[in-house]
């Protein structure tokens, strides 16, 4: 399939309208951006270029952004395609909504393990910060402890020397 040949073009699904002499394309659905979408504004292109095509028939037009018809060409091979790749599979719309739906709902479960990660993770950051004051605190305390023995230590020494000098 051809898409819209340069940025400024969007491919359109379209039907031929014809009307008091004139002829038009009703724009159904639009190719952008690499996505189909249904056109919801009901919408008739007037051009002289559609008076080429029956009445009814569905085509492929190529619009300018300004609204100049660019190309049309018959929409039935297209068509066809579409129907053998997916109505023919057991692809249908229900199968294609609820895979749709089994996508959100992983979307939805891995946001939710996502934030349960994210959760443990600041507890452990947490935990760590804790573990790291304690390590801290305690350091302290062995510099406090190992002070003392020095002093007791020295005290010890002093008293024995004491001891030795009256005797």
């Amino acid at each position: 399939m051809k898409e819209a040949r340069e940025d400024t073009e969007i491919l359109y699904l379209a039907q031929v309208q014809k009307q008091s002499g004139q002829a038009g394309l009703r724009l159904l659905a639009a190719y952008e951006e690499e996505n189909w979408a249904i056109v919801r504004k009901q919408e008739v292109l007037w051009c002289k270029e559609a008076a080429e095509w029956d009445k009814g028939m569905l085509v492929l037009a190529e619009v300018a952004r300004e609204g100049r018809i660019t190309n049309i060409r018959d929409a039935t091979g297209w068509i066809l395609y579409f129907v053998e790749q997916y109505l023919t599979s057991d692809i249908t719309p229900e199968f294609l909504r609820e895979e749709a739906d089994r996508a959100e709902q992983w979307r939805h479960k891995l946001t939710l393990e996502s934030q349960e990660i994210a959760r443990r993770k600041l507890e452990v950051e947490a935990r760590l910060e804790q573990i790291q004051a304690l390590s801290e605190s305690l350091k302290q305390r062995e510099k406090k402890l190992e002070q003392r023995e020095n002093e007791l230590k020295a005290r010890e020494q002093k008293l024995k020397g004491y001891q030795d000098g009256s005797q």
